[in-house]
């Protein structure tokens, strides 16, 4: 199990997604957006993000960029209302390991979960 930071402008959305996580026996930490998720991944151990895509100001987008600039790696599941297989596409080349569409279940959140953990431990592995 790991330790996931909720990116996601809307409070019943990162409070759904926590209750997920939590049952699945992972360490849920949430944040409103993108400023104060990189604040937290700075000083603490994240082992996935799960981001929402679009959110006021800065956005999913933004905060895989700001990621990349700042040499932090933990891997990102993006998260949006808006689908579509472009949008799925921008988002994997962006840096993103997986993507999900709202809402979700909670067997698809754990899957891509489970895949980012295992993103991570190659990565880990291989420096």
């Amino acid at each position: 199990m790991g330790r996931v930071l909720v990116v996601d402008d809307e409070a019943i959305v990162r409070a759904t997604t926590v209750r997920m996580l939590e049952r699945a026996g992972h360490e849920p930490v949430a944040v409103e957006g993108v400023a104060d998720a990189l604040q937290l991944l700075r000083r603490e151990r994240v082992d996935v993000v799960v981001s929402d895509w679009q959110m006021p100001s800065l956005d999913g987008f933004d905060l895989l960029e700001l990621m990349k600039v700042e040499g932090l790696t933990a891997p990102v599941v993006m998260v949006t209302a808006f689908g579509g297989v472009a949008n799925a596409v921008a988002a994997i080349k962006a840096g993103a390991v997986n993507y999900l569409l709202k809402p979700f279940q909670s067997e698809e959140l754990e899957l891509a979960i489970a895949q980012a953990l295992s993103v991570a431990k190659l990565r880990d592995e291989n420096a």
